[in-house]
Order: C-alpha cells, then sequence, then structure tokens
C-alpha cells in the first residue's frame, strides 16, 4: 500500500516502486492495482504508462477499506462469516457428550478470531456496536 498527500505524490513513488522492480525483473500488476482518494476526488496515476483503476473502496489484508472510512461493511461481512462458522458445528454444540465448557473454549477459539480479525482500526459507531452485541447473543 502507498500513501501520499498529493497526487504527484502517489505518482512519483508509483515510478519509483516500477523502476525498482524492473530492475529485479518485477512488473506491477495493473489490473491488480487500485487507486484511492480519500475526498472522493478523481486523479490519472499510471504505472508503466498504463492508467490505474480508482475505486471508491478495496479490500486490503482481508479488511475493507472505504471512502467514508466506515468499517460497517467489513464488520457486517466478518460477522456474517463467524456465523458460518458457528452453523457449520452444529453437530458440535448439540453434543451431550461435549462439556459446555469445553464448548465455550471451541467457541472461543474457533468463532470469535472470525469477526474480530482487524477490529482494532474499526471505527464503530452505535449501530455497529449494537450488531456486535445482537452476535454475542446469537453465539
Amino acid at each position: 500500500m502507498l500513501l501520499a498527500s498529493l497526487p504527484e505524490e502517489l505518482q512519483e513513488l508509483v515510478n519509483r516502486v516500477c523502476t525498482a522492480g524492473f530492475v529485479c525483473n518485477l512488473r506491477i500488476n495493473v489490473k491488480k492495482t487500485q487507486v484511492m482518494t480519500m475526498d472522493g476526488s478523481v486523479i490519472d496515476i499510471t504505472a508503466d504508462g498504463v492508467p490505474l483503476t480508482q475505486v471508491s473502496e478495496f479490500t486490503y489484508l482481508g479488511a475493507t477499506i472505504t471512502l467514508e472510512s466506515s468499517c460497517a461493511q467489513d464488520m457486517q461481512t466478518r460477522l456474517q462469516k463467524a456465523l458460518g462458522v458457528m452453523s457449520g458445528a452444529q453437530k458440535l454444540w448439540k453434543s451431550r457428550t461435549i462439556s459446555l465448557q469445553t464448548k465455550l473454549r471451541l467457541l472461543k477459539a474457533l468463532v470469535w478470531p472470525v469477526p474480530t480479525y482487524g477490529c482494532e482500526s474499526w471505527t464503530l459507531q452505535k449501530p455497529d456496536q449494537c450488531k456486535i452485541y445482537a452476535f454475542e447473543l446469537k453465539t
């Protein structure tokens, strides 16, 4: 991820990466490389003369970064994935041979890491907190 304050600075960074990559026989994949501005303005950034796609959101290291800096979509996606993990282990949760203490330990080890991965970067608002509390009640 490259960050810059001005479009000219970003273009210079991209040019440096292209030049350094060329020395090592590496090239930027322009189909996968995207540009996003925090104010929504349109800028023209190129890599090796090919314009890069400008987007309003993208996924980086599993987290969705949006133009509005909202974490609601990312949080909702992670909660849905965690519910999928929960429903995939229904046989385990309904088992009478596994103690409640073991089930709680499994819940903490298998389910909770799914929605909480990357939560340090979330900017939670009241509705987001309510969704997390509702998820806690479901689990």
